[in-house]
């Protein structure tokens, strides 16, 4: 550092710098005092600087990750950032060394135990990530979040504990939501969002995690649901869910019983080698497998799909009955057509008391659930109506089987 002082003093402009402690400490940084700008700067284990060496000067950096643990402020001047990551060295450090930051355009990543106060009022651009990992002392998102933001492309929250994001009620639309791994959160004030494009949710349990559904979401382009428990139904976290566009992913959810409310769902089309999807995963559009509880399979969401493109759907090692082989035996039609499904009409639908089944052959059994998977009703033998007015009102999902062997599901509504 000395020579570069002597040959470069006066150098304000460095395309990459990189200055790593752990092999030989470093104590000053008075040789780049005239730096102004460094588009990627990269620092790490600069605990060793002595009191007031910084960056006296430095202004603009395009790609700043600050892994150095000094407790120094080491950015009196720093303006503009494109992508920041900080690693807090402990929990007394908080963000007030990027205080003079106006303008961070893309992402922001904190990782470790800090305080995520400190952070000065900036502005960024519209496709704002950010993301938290590792952090259980108590934070608000709000304090790391643009006063004027209504919009972030993506939020994670990984191996994070005590986050809140009391008043994030601003936030309209994360185009990706991914939960990884955390508990005692409270995400009740990102739960009015209008617009969601990908929802991760691995390793989490609900009932540790305040995570209030999302009413206002109809639509999704992928779900993944990796490794919970507490998840019984998709509907616990999407009750008004209606279309999955490309992606559909359930895997290893210990306490996973129902995936009825995807019965009438359209099928999702998956676009060709989608960059966000890892190789393993771009022959599927539905993967349903090792979810030990898993029961009820043969819906008409996943019948359609059997019969539409069997090779984009892995559906193993679940509960019996619910895998791929099976599956394929009990959603098509003893005919010679695959995936022909019996024309059943239910009257009056809604109802308030009796409903009447007309099927093309002999019923041989009825199941019904609602829609969290919770069963009301069943029978095994041929009937042609059922009396439903003791049951809630509500919506349900009826699984009617003709001696045939064919089978369909049918939405019923409960009126008052």
């Amino acid at each position: 550092m000395d020579a570069f002082r002597i040959k470069y003093g006066n150098c304000k402009k460095l395309l990459w710098l990189v200055l790593d402690g752990r092999e030989s400490p470093i104590y000053n940084l008075d040789s780049l005092y005239a730096l102004e700008e460094v588009p990627f700067l990269t620092l790490a284990y600069l605990d060793s600087l002595k009191p007031d060496a910084c960056f006296k000067n430095l202004k603009i950096s395009q790609e700043l990750s600050n892994y150095s643990f000094s407790r120094n402020n080491l950015f009196p001047n720093l303006e503009k950032v494109q992508i920041l990551y900080h690693t807090f060295p402990d929990s007394s450090q908080d963000l007030s060394i990027y205080k003079k930051i106006n303008y961070i355009k893309s992402s922001l990543f904190l990782r470790g135990n800090g305080s995520y106060k400190g952070l000065g009022n900036y502005t960024t651009s519209a496709d704002f990530n950010i993301s938290m990992k590792g952090c259980s002392i108590p934070n608000d998102l709000l304090d790391i979040l643009p006063d004027d933001i209504s919009k972030l492309e993506s939020l994670s929250f990984s191996f994070c504990k005590n986050i809140s994001t009391n008043g994030c009620e601003k936030i309209k639309e994360i185009s990706s939501l991914n939960l990884n791994s955390s508990s005692d959160c409270d995400l009740s004030g990102i739960s009015n969002i209008t617009k969601l494009n990908t929802l991760n949710v691995i390793n989490i349990d609900p009932e540790e995690i305040k995570l209030e559904k999302f009413q206002l979401i109809d639509t999704l382009r992928d779900v993944y649901f990796y490794r919970n428990k507490g998840l019984y139904n998709l509907n616990q976290i999407l009750p008004n869910l209606k279309v999955i566009m490309e992606m559909l992913v359930f895997e290893g959810n210990m306490d996973l019983e129902a995936i009825n409310m995807l019965s009438d769902f359209p099928l999702p089309l998956a676009k060709k080698n989608p960059k966000y999807l890892s190789p393993a995963l771009l022959p599927y559009r539905i993967i349903i497998k090792d979810n030990p509880l898993l029961y009820h399979c043969d819906i008409d969401f996943i019948c359609r799909a059997l019969a539409t493109y069997p090779d984009s759907v892995l559906i193993s090692n679940n509960s019996p009955d619910c895998n791929k082989d099976d599956l394929l035996r009990q959603c098509t039609s003893a005919t010679e057509e695959v995936g022909t499904f019996p024309d059943i009409r239910l009257y009056p639908n809604p109802s308030s008391g009796t409903i009447h089944l007309i099927a093309p052959a002999s019923i041989s059994a009825v199941r019904v659930t609602n829609m969290t998977g919770s069963l009301i009703y069943q029978a095994s033998d041929s009937r042609d109506e059922i009396d439903i007015s003791s049951w809630p009102p509500g919506a349900y999902l009826m699984t009617i089987t003709l001696n045939d062997g064919t089978r369909t599901v049918k939405k019923l509504i409960r009126n008052d």
